[in-house]
């Protein structure tokens, strides 16, 4: 699950996953609101029982209505995620914001990359460094 407010970086990572041959597998959120509905099946999600639960999140900090912080701090106070790998994504490269990230629970932070094909190498490491993704990449993918 990709959890971010800019379209341009949604469209970025659609972009990366689809070149990977992994449409299918990525889930967004436009904002942390829209995460936390989508986790706790409330908001547009009501009545839909329990969505399957994400591989991995990866989590802006700078969003409207509730920050990359405040998605992370709800998201450990759930017992149900308490093993769902969470890994801040952001433009920031403040060691605060790394830090509070830290304290937060989230179990890695990674810049954005300034260049949108540099997309597709965060996704190639993300799936070499956690195997709840479901393996390797699908054979054949550049």
């Amino acid at each position: 699950m990709y959890v971010e407010d800019e379209a341009s970086d949604l469209l970025l990572m659609q972009i990366a996953f689809r070149r990977l041959g992994l449409a299918s597998r990525l889930q967004t959120a436009k904002n942390g609101q829209e995460a936390v509905d989508y986790l706790s099946a409330t908001g547009d999600n009501a009545g839909s029982g329990q969505p399957p639960v994400p591989a991995l999140v990866l989590l802006d900090i700078n969003m409207p209505i509730l920050s990359g912080f405040e998605v992370l701090a709800w998201v450990r106070e759930q017992p149900r995620f308490s093993t769902l790998p969470i890994i801040m994504f952001s433009s920031s490269d403040r060691p605060a914001d790394r830090q509070k990230a830290a304290n937060l629970g989230a179990n890695d932070y990674i810049s954005k990359p300034s260049s949108g094909a540099d997309f597709v190498g965060v996704i190639k490491d993300l799936y070499e460094r956690w195997p709840t993704l479901g393996g390797p990449l699908p054979t054949g993918q550049p």
